[in-house]
């Protein structure tokens, strides 16, 4: 299933360290989706 771009929608990206940040943006109304990079 296709997501962020592709579906008209853009992706915020935060590094782990700042899952802090990436709630916040989120509850503040970031448009799209906010998603936090997971080292493998």
């Amino acid at each position: 299933m296709p997501v962020g771009e592709e579906r008209g929608l853009p992706l915020v990206r935060f590094p782990l360290d700042r899952t802090a940040d990436a709630h916040r943006a989120a509850e503040q109304g970031t448009v799209g989706r906010v998603l936090v990079d997971v080292p493998a």
